[in-house]
């Protein structure tokens, strides 16, 4: 069975500080995603009736959670 980060040698894991400087970072944007994601998801369908006029709004909201969420990615294995 593959062993647990905190029995590795640090060494052998990788330095997530410059993503999440902390675990209350992580835990600050898993927080946000959990309640964004109500918020989002509907908003999709709002800028795809409307994405003439939205084009940019749309991407800037898609990208600020996809953002966030390669982040949570990235670290979550951290805990």
């Amino acid at each position: 069975m593959a062993k647990l980060r905190d029995e590795l040698e640090k060494k052998y894991t990788w330095d997530l500080s410059p993503i999440y400087s902390s675990q209350e970072d992580f835990d600050q944007d898993f927080q946000f995603l959990l309640k964004e994601a109500n918020h989002h998801f509907p908003l999709v369908n709002f800028y795809k009736n409307n994405l003439k006029n939205q084009l940019l709004d749309a991407l800037e909201a898609y990208f600020k959670y996809l953002r966030k969420l390669d982040k949570l990615y990235i670290c979550s294995f951290k805990k």
